[in-house]
């Protein structure tokens, strides 16, 4: 679960430099450069709401038994922690302790994992920071 105090502190801190630089632009009058950053504002908020909500890959047990799996599979495919079978990209992150599927890393600023279904999306994030 994530830190409910960390998001909204987050989200403040947003809101007031957008704020701040909302009212720089427009009290130089430029209005076609601040609808232009407004919008960027805004994706860039909707894309790390998204973020720090979507699953990146998690992978699940399917209520199979360790043991079992144990006798079946290498021991170098199963995850321990998690008791799950894992891909060959999987990787078990420390922080959210689970494992993901084509593990990126765990991204200290969206607070999860990038894995194989938020990848493309924390690359769009990344371009319009």
């Amino acid at each position: 679960m994530k830190n409910r105090t960390t998001v909204v502190t987050f989200y403040c801190i947003f809101f007031v430099i957008s704020g701040l630089k909302i009212t720089t632009i427009y009290s130089r009058q430029e209005q076609k450069l601040s609808l232009i950053s407004l919008v960027l504002d805004g994706l860039s908020l909707f894309l790390h709401m998204l973020l720090t909500c979507k699953n990146p890959g998690y992978l699940r047990n399917d209520g199979l038994e360790f043991m079992k799996l144990l006798e079946t599979f290498d021991c170098h495919s199963l995850c321990p922690e998690c008791e799950i079978i894992r891909t060959g990209r999987s990787r078990h992150c420390v922080l959210c302790g689970i494992c993901v599927d084509r593990y990126d890393h765990h991204c200290p600023w969206i607070n999860t994992c990038v894995g194989l279904y938020n990848h493309n999306m924390f690359l769009l994030y990344l371009l319009i920071q």
